[in-house]
């Protein structure tokens, strides 16, 4: 959800991310990760920045929630 707020419009990566979280599906998310994260450091190079703190904090705490399948 903190993603989603970041962007006027978000990358599908960060849509599919919050459907893993409400499903509780931990182990497509963590196989979607780098995706999300892949889709994210793009979506910033194009506009010539790097991620926002905030986005960097809500990946780790989406790479901790991706190992709760393990």
């Amino acid at each position: 959800a903190a993603l989603e707020g970041a962007y006027p419009s978000p990358p599908p990566s960060v849509l599919r991310a919050r459907d893993y979280i409400e499903a509780r599906d931990y182990g497509a998310l963590r196989v979607d990760l780098s995706r999300l994260r892949s889709e994210l450091h793009s979506h910033h190079s194009a506009r010539g920045d790097t991620l926002p703190p905030q986005v960097a904090d809500s990946l780790e705490r989406l790479r901790v929630l991706s190992q709760l399948s393990r």
